[in-house]
């Protein structure tokens, strides 16, 4: 009990809240009205997912409102231009990767740091897009672009499968897959997954051109709803997908949804040979090995290979103990730095270039 106190205290409080709302507005709870409202977050659920990615890689991205609503108007403008409407979507979602790409190639590239950089964008995007519509509608769309062409009944339930989809899908992705788990790891901290043979700023840059690629999406499902596009759509959106992603995070994180790596090096004493693997190698001039780290004093620690194959993982705790996590990644990177500094002398005392370059001592 008191270690989900929180998750009760919060669905007491929602059961609470609609109590009230049974009392005073019983409306609200008639079957039209609960699917308006179920419709009207399905957007807002996708663009969540893909900030619940970029928090667990320890950046936020703020300008995923602009690119709602660019997204949003270049899609009812070329819908107006009588695009099919396929193809003016998979446009959509181009405009928003693209847009994720360039937030991704500021903070992933140069390394500058992600609130100021989707800061800027997001006033850029939006100033952008004043400047260009004027506040003025997009109108004049074909009657097969509300809906989808499918009717309202239909329609709905396409935007409730297509948001669904999306949803499980990341969620087995991120519970199944190694580039799920590397964005965990990346998050966890980066020195250690960069060691660990992974590449960062690869992993940040895809997470942004995903979101951007999702918000794309969300815009499409958002703007099939009505029959004419709204400039200024999207207002807001930053705060509502932060506020749920933090939420979404977390909890999936404590429940073992988005299930994180809990591990760099492998539970094996000095160097191996791990056959087929990638990562950081020190080449003594006939093979190549990678180094490791004791598992055992570093229990929260997991292989590479377990980041690659989930099922060869661990028993992982629930919850976080974020000053045991900093700890354990201290000592970490300290073992990492002192094998590496091993090697080096034994290579050199044997007359071997091992080109440690790019390693931090």
């Amino acid at each position: 009990m008191k270690k989900y106190f929180r998750e009760i205290s919060v669905a007491l409080a929602l059961i609470a809240l609609l109590a009230v709302l049974a009392i005073f507005a019983p409306g609200f709870f008639k079957p039209g009205q609960l699917l308006s409202v179920l419709i009207t977050a399905m957007p807002v659920l996708i663009v969540g997912c893909g900030i619940s990615l970029i928090i667990v890689s320890r950046q936020i991205d703020i300008s995923v409102g602009s690119q709602f609503a660019l997204c949003s108007v270049l899609l009812g403008i070329l819908v107006e231009a009588h695009w099919p409407l396929p193809l003016a979507g998979a446009a959509a979602l181009l405009c928003g990767a693209l847009m994720g790409a360039i937030n991704g190639g500021l903070v992933a590239g140069l390394g500058l740091p992600s609130i100021v950089v989707t800061l800027a964008t997001m006033v850029t995007w939006r100033e952008a897009l004043r400047w260009w519509r004027e506040g003025v509608f997009v109108r004049n769309l074909p009657a097969n672009f509300q809906w989808f062409g499918l009717g309202q009944a239909k329609g709905q339930a396409a935007i409730l499968l297509i948001s669904s989809a999306v949803f499980i899908l990341l969620i087995l992705v991120t519970k199944y897959l190694a580039v799920g788990r590397y964005v965990y790891a990346v998050g966890s901290d980066a020195e250690a997954a960069r060691l660990a043979g992974l590449r960062p700023q690869a992993i940040t840059f895809g997470v942004f051109v995903l979101t951007g690629a999702l918000t794309g999406l969300a815009a499409l499902l958002n703007a099939v709803r009505f029959t004419d596009v709204d400039p200024r759509t999207g207002s807001g959106l930053e705060l509502q997908t932060a506020c749920r992603g933090v939420a979404v995070g977390l909890h999936c994180a404590r429940a073992g949804i988005f299930a994180p790596p809990t591990s760099m090096g492998k539970s094996h004493s000095g160097c191996h040979h791990p056959p087929g693997r990638s990562g950081r190698w020190l080449a003594d001039g006939t093979d190549q090995t990678r180094l490791s780290v004791h598992a055992d004093h570093h229990p929260k620690m997991a292989s590479l290979a377990e980041l690659r194959d989930p099922s060869r993982a661990r028993p992982r705790r629930r919850g976080f103990d974020f000053q045991q996590d900093r700890h354990t990644l201290r000592h970490v990177r300290q073992s990492l730095r002192n094998s590496a500094t091993e090697h080096r002398n034994r290579f050199a005392g044997a007359g071997h270039d091992p080109g440690y370059s790019d390693w931090r001592h």
